[in-house]
């Protein structure tokens, strides 16, 4: 008989079948028909997945609600080049618009936090320090 996705398709339903053995179990005999159902079942609750072009670049929903692919890159912290990994971003909420922020990453190396690109930490706080008529 074979296996029949539960109707209706909820979040719930689909969380319970990848707890069952069949999903997660290499070894188990069903494993791929159950899998492959469990997919089904996220392509039916979800039909628009996120497409991308071949530089990584998303191709779809380009009205800013979607989600952004960041390249790796470098940049430059207390004029050390720091490493970035490439990550997903969503759009900013209302409360990071206004205030301008993001999530602070920390580099692996020197456990600073990390600065946008193009910015130079020193530079920033030499030219704070100058009009607050601190010498560093």
């Amino acid at each position: 008989m074979p296996l029949r996705l539960p109707q209706p398709v909820t979040l719930d339903a689909l969380q319970e079948m990848m707890k069952d053995p069949r999903y997660w179990n290499v070894n188990h005999p069903e494993r791929s028909s159950w899998s492959s159902m469990v997919s089904e079942g996220f392509q039916t609750l979800f039909p628009n997945p996120i497409q991308r072009d071949e530089t990584g670049r998303q191709t779809d929903g380009a009205d800013g609600e979607g989600v952004v692919h960041v390249r790796a890159y470098i940049r430059t912290v207390s004029r050390q080049p720091v490493d970035v990994s490439e990550y997903d971003r969503s759009a900013p909420t209302d409360n990071e618009h206004s205030a301008q922020s993001t999530a602070t990453t920390l580099s692996e190396e020197n456990k600073v936090p990390a600065a946008p690109p193009g910015v130079d930490i020193d530079t920033n706080i030499n030219e704070a320090l100058r009009h607050t008529a601190i010498s560093p």
